[in-house]
């Protein structure tokens, strides 16, 4: 969300898709949406209600051929998103 972010290491990812997510794109710091150590995610929150926006699951330059390629791992952030989302819903 727009000034909120999360923590990278919030969570414990299991270890092969924490392997896949470096081999694929690399330090979870490199990716774009990691701002100061945490994921930075454009949305708002009013009553709430959340709404934000998915980040890409890839690079936008390839978006075409390869958003719904389910064979290939997400970015660090699009991960980083449903993992704050789940957790927002766990704390309800």
């Amino acid at each position: 969300m727009a000034g909120r972010g999360v923590p990278r290491g919030a969570w414990g990812l299991p270890a092969v898709l924490r392997d896949a997510l470096e081999e694929s794109w690399g330090a979870p710091e490199d990716d774009p949406a990691c701002i100061d150590g945490a994921f930075q995610f454009a949305g708002v929150e009013r009553g709430g209600v959340v709404i934000a926006l998915q980040p890409e699951r890839g690079r936008s330059a390839a978006r075409v051929g390869e958003y719904h390629d389910l064979s290939r791992c997400p970015r660090h952030a699009y991960v980083a998103f449903y993992l704050w989302l789940r957790a927002r819903r766990a704390m309800r």
